[in-house]
């Protein structure tokens, strides 16, 4: 690469990032406020087993560190059942094809929790090439394209084909018994 060649990419780069007018801690707000609906939903889905002292969750207060947000404090949560610890640690809001993940991981695995337009099922990445010529205002087009979208929770699966579930009652306790084999042990009826 050339010198030309690197002028050229920090020119570019520059325009690029005002060209985004991203409020980043307004970013940062909702995705906190994102994480306490989702550790509210999965909350509720246990209340019959906390109340019967079947089940615990502990929650701890955790730092995250974002490009462009900077460093935060949020949550993360461990929940208990029985000598099976499964945690659930928010990995943060600046990805791509999602507007937030959470892991959740056992002894047996991983799943993955992501803040999705509602209409989603599998992630959609879109990729614009933007030239000198083009309107402001494609590009606030591409920037803004799933603000109106409604965020909802759903659980990814395994790639390569990612899938987009919905996050129920059910699929949350699937995924508990993924994380912690209880799928594999063997029951007496």
């Amino acid at each position: 690469m050339s010198k030309k060649d690197f002028n050229r990419f920090v020119e570019q780069a520059s325009k690029e990032k005002k060209s985004k007018n991203i409020d980043w801690e307004k970013r940062r707000e909702e995705w906190i406020h994102n994480l306490d609906e989702f550790y509210n939903k999965i909350n509720s889905f246990l209340t019959s087993f906390i109340e019967k002292g079947k089940i615990s969750i502990e929650f701890k207060d955790i730092e995250l560190n974002e490009e462009h947000i900077g460093t935060y404090e949020t949550k993360s949560a461990t929940i208990l059942i029985g000598n099976h610890t499964i945690r659930l640690r928010p990995i943060g809001t600046t990805l791509i094809a999602a507007k937030g993940r959470v892991d959740m991981t056992g002894a047996y695995g991983k799943v993955k929790f992501v803040l999705v337009p509602e209409s989603a099922d599998k992630p959609q990445v879109k990729t614009m090439i933007n030239t000198e010529d083009m309107s402001g205002k494609a590009s606030e087009e591409k920037d803004n394209g799933n603000e109106t979208s409604d965020w909802v929770w759903k659980i990814a699966t395994s790639p390569p084909a990612i899938r987009y579930l919905p996050l129920d009652e059910e699929s949350f306790m699937d995924a508990v018994m993924e994380v912690t084999n209880a799928d594999s042990e063997d029951s007496d009826g």
